[in-house]
């Protein structure tokens, strides 16, 4: 406790950290303690005023100054406290401004201890999209995508051994399809150049007498050029 204390004091101005649950409660218990031994000294001094027939102007005057003194420290540990909270709601994984939900008639007060009572997070427990709406953080689609892939793959172990073998295999599959192209472009290159070479030359073949000639009609049947 004395720690968690001591923590809240040195922290005072410190809005951008983090507190854990228990920190937080054990240095609130200790403010709740030190502010009821505080009040117990301030009234002494008015309660001996109170009990006297002279001399009571001394005792009012040091009550008067303990007050103002107990109203300084009341201001800085408010403070510190503010600082703490909001340290709290962020540790618990919520917004900062989670804070303001004090303000809430009725149950703001409530819903912020509940707040408090959260444990630590890492990861913040809502998610608010481009809509301004508020979501259960959960993992995306983006992000579970590869898991699961990684996940479903097989995994295949090669050893020293047979990875030449495998490099091999893939290098004799490539030349023989390369071949295979090859070929093919081959066999359409020479059937393009007959279909050209038909159509250029003047010689033709008679269809009755099979003979070849380049004039208009056949030297032996005289059949005409079809």
């Amino acid at each position: 406790m004395v720690e968690a204390f001591k923590q809240m004091i040195e922290r005072w101005k410190d809005f951008e950290g983090r507190t854990s649950r228990p920190d937080y409660w054990w240095a609130t218990l200790a403010t709740c303690i030190i502010s009821i031994v505080v009040s117990i000294i301030i009234a002494i001094p008015f309660g001996i005023a109170a009990a006297m027939d002279r001399g009571a102007g001394i005792f009012i005057a040091l009550g008067v100054i303990l007050a103002i003194a107990a109203s300084v420290l009341g201001i800085f540990l408010a403070i510190a406290g503010l600082s703490m909270s909001i340290r709290r709601i962020r540790d618990a994984g919520f917004p900062w401004w989670f804070w303001f939900v004090n303000f809430v008639p009725s149950v703001g007060n409530i819903a912020f201890i509940v707040l408090l009572c959260f444990p630590s997070s890492d990861e913040p427990r809502v998610d608010f999209g481009g809509n301004g709406s508020a979501s259960t953080v959960t993992p995306s689609a983006a992000q579970a995508a590869p898991a699961a892939a990684a996940a479903a793959a097989p995994v295949v172990d090669v050893t020293p051994e047979e990875a030449p073998v495998v490099e091999e295999t893939v290098i004799d599959k490539i030349n023989n399809t390369a071949e295979a192209v090859e070929a093919k472009i081959d066999e359409a290159v020479d059937t393009v150049a007959e279909k050209v070479e038909d159509a250029v030359s003047t010689d033709w073949t008679c269809p009755s007498c099979g003979m070849k000639n380049d004039g208009k009609f056949c030297s032996v049947c005289g059949a005409k050029k079809p």
